[in-house]
């Protein structure tokens, strides 16, 4: 199983923007049930800005409760959820034909 950065890094290097809460939040928050709550929300919110979610692709179905928030919350509003290196790749390629309009 990867790691969030080395995930991340896969994404920065086919040209997209990664944005990992995890790795961002728990810093500024201490661990109590309204914190993780407000943290599921900032993700959540996080995710209507961006083209889609890419998940390690080892993890299967072994996904945290908040990735199940996440992946819900993009199923819920059309986010693409790519769970292959190949479902990566083949989006990146998409979005950069897009963007090249």
């Amino acid at each position: 199983m990867l790691n969030a950065g080395a995930l991340a890094g896969m994404v920065a290097r086919r040209g997209g923007i990664p944005y990992v809460p995890h790795l961002i939040l728990p810093w500024s928050m201490q661990e109590t049930l309204a914190n993780r709550v407000l943290s599921i929300d900032i993700c959540k919110d996080a995710l209507l800005k961006c083209d889609a979610m890419f998940v390690d692709p080892k993890i299967k179905y072994n996904y945290t409760e908040g990735m199940q928030h996440e992946l819900y919350h993009c199923k819920e509003h059309g986010i693409k959820v790519l769970k292959t290196l190949e479902e990566l790749d083949a989006f990146m390629e998409e979005w950069d034909n897009e963007s090249a309009l």
